[in-house]
């Protein structure tokens, strides 16, 4: 594709991370539970665990994350979520995600078909950030036994092309310049030669759909020489064809994280090996935005935004090592953003790193510690990248849309009907989705009036038993005696509420607690489990209502953790006629639940 020939509007994308997850809506947690050593690190703390299920007097859940999100732990599976943030990045002016997905069968793919639906109803731009290496792990050989060579898996990968031809280009919202799907290559995967093979397939496009065009990670490295970061790009086979006189492999390169060349150790970044300055992310922007145009022309200017980067969150995913990029409240994304600007004539595409990468750290979706600062700096200069008016009152309604959604969704689960408050919330959706503000503001606040009337037709009572209360009992070995009756998990602990509870629980909607010490000793995990009438999903059990990791530290800690009414019959239908099962290695005391009961009121 020659862009000259073609008059391209430009565009902005945000990488979208995956599989975060919750037990309420799918049985598990994803990457918001992680422990991990960043075993390439020469920096003191290496070491992660994060028990995602537990949750902090702030009612923050202890996820594997340096920033909580401002909304909260949520599933990716979550439609009122994914509404929240394809809405909120459209406000800010940005085009579409390329999703982090590697092929059907893996978990990231439910991620994928759950943005589809969301995209088209508010035309929003969907396409492929591929985690090409994922084809290569034995992750594929665990959903096709059959997979086992690299010419299977190479031969996969084709029909994985396909499918994501089909089923994401295809589409009205597939992620398309002049008819071409653009899809991103993040490295790792298939060799030159493979890659070859595999782009060179007669695959079936679908009606108005040309041969994709394909971009990979843009090959940057640097070094530190005389206190300055020094960069170039690599100008490789998958890049160039000066020196092989043979087609490149890629048809361009796009950017992403700047790389981090210089020595933390001993320096004030000595919590990380590695790290770069804002001087060096425009230095990094530089090369790439050179590389267009160097040896032979990309056929997209693909340059990049990062807010900062800092993986201790995930320790670096257990085998790398640490690096890092100050966020400098903002001050970061704010100057990569005003270098594009200056060099818009050569850019297409600007693509942000990332939108919600929470465990390394360089979200732009909203948080506690950051707020909406970096939505604020992409609406803003979005728009003067595109050359378009842009109000910024649009990136202030997402949020109270998403409240919105919960609250209603709350007053259903207590038998209350909202079709009414369910229409304003669905016009102000499609305001925000069409830019039209102001009426959208009109509709959230009659969606708010309506909530708030609602809720006053509900009642809350609250009710706490421990394991002294004669509401439940508690059947397991007890191994000491001191302030608090200290139970065994050695042979389970199998806790049973008395019918009358267990029946005015099952006949309201509740929010429950589920609060206990345990001594942490070993690095065994704590299992709690219920028993649920939900079927399992991938990788998921809902009868899990937490699988707690312990760090050996001998000391006495204290866990918090959610009970849902969704996963829990409280029909005494586990072992023992339990409702709740301790399983694992060691002791455990202080165990009490505590659950607020909703009800209407009744009418008089």
């Amino acid at each position: 594709m020659d862009k000259h020939k073609v008059k391209l509007q430009k565009k902005i994308y945000a990488d979208y991370h995956g599989m975060r997850y919750t037990r309420q809506v799918d049985g598990k947690l994803g990457q918001w539970k992680w422990s991990g050593t960043a075993l390439k690190s020469k920096v003191k703390d290496t070491y992660v665990n994060w028990n995602a299920d537990v949750v902090d007097e702030q009612g923050r859940h202890q996820t594997s994350a340096l920033s909580y999100p401002l909304v909260g732990m949520q599933s990716l599976n979550d439609l009122d979520y994914v509404e929240y943030q394809v809405l909120l990045a459209k406000a800010a002016n940005i085009d579409g995600f390329l999703v982090e997905w590697g092929f059907p069968e893996h978990e990231a793919n439910d991620e994928l078909q759950k943005l589809l639906q969301v995209a088209d109803r508010y035309d929003f731009e969907i396409g492929i950030n591929w985690c090409d290496a994922w084809h290569f792990y034995e992750w594929i050989e665990a959903a096709y036994p059959d997979i086992q060579t690299r010419k299977d898996k190479v031969r996969y990968f084709k029909k994985s092309l396909q499918y994501v031809i089909d089923h994401v280009y295809g589409k009205r919202t597939g992620v398309l310049f002049d008819g071409h799907p653009l899809i991103f290559m993040f490295g790792g995967g298939p060799t030159l030669e493979e890659f070859k093979e595999i782009k060179e397939f007669p695959y079936v496009l679908p009606s108005g759909i040309k041969p994709p065009l394909f971009f990979g990670r843009a090959p940057i490295e640097g070094e530190e020489v005389e206190g300055k970061a020094q960069y170039h790009f690599h100008f490789n086979p998958w890049f160039s064809s000066k020196d092989t006189g043979n087609e490149r492999a890629f048809d361009g390169a796009f950017g992403w994280i700047p790389t981090r060349v210089r020595k933390g150790q001993g320096s004030s970044f000595e919590q990380w090996d590695r790290y770069a300055t804002g001087e060096d992310t425009i230095s990094y922007l530089r090369t790439l935005i050179d590389s267009f145009h160097k040896e032979e022309k990309f056929a997209l200017g693909i340059s990049s935004v990062c807010p900062e980067m800092d993986n201790r969150g995930c320790a670096s995913w257990g085998k790398h090592d640490l690096s890092h990029i100050p966020r400098e409240d903002g001050e970061t994304y704010r100057k990569m953003w005003e270098f594009n600007l200056e060099n818009k004539e050569k850019i297409d595409i600007v693509f942000i790193v990332s939108w919600n990468d929470f465990t390394e750290r360089h979200q732009i979706e909203p948080t506690i510690e950051d707020g909406d600062r970096e939505i604020q700096i992409t609406q803003q200069y979005g728009a003067t990248f595109k050359g378009i008016e842009s109000d910024p009152l649009g990136i202030d309604l997402p949020l109270p849309l998403f409240y919105g959604r919960k609250r209603a969704a709350f007053l259903r689960n207590i038998g209350i009907s909202t079709e009414e408050v369910d229409k304003y919330l669905d016009q102000l959706a499609l305001c925000i989705a069409q830019g039209q503000y102001k009426k959208g503001k009109a509709w959230l606040i009659k969606a708010d009036t309506k909530l708030q009337k609602l809720e006053l037709t509900i009642q809350k009572k609250i009710v706490q038993v421990d394991s002294f209360s004669q509401e439940i009992t508690v059947f397991a070995n007890q191994v000491g005696m001191n302030e608090n009756v200290i139970f065994s998990m050695d042979h389970g602990i199998y806790i049973t509420f008395k019918e009358e509870l267990a029946d005015s629980l099952r006949k309201n909607h509740f929010i429950g607690w589920l609060s206990f010490e345990y001594l942490d000793e070993g690095e065994g995990s704590i299992l709690v489990k219920t028993h649920t009438d939900r079927e399992a999903t991938w990788n998921g059990d809902f009868s899990i209502v937490c699988d707690i990791k312990k760090d050996n530290t001998r000391e006495w800690k204290k866990a918090k953790v959610k009970v849902f009414k969704e996963n829990t019959t409280l029909d005494h239908g586990l072992d023992h006629q339990s409702d709740f099962i301790f399983q694992g290695e060691g002791n455990i005391k202080k165990i009490e639940f505590t659950f607020e009961i909703y009800s209407k009121k009744e009418m008089i």
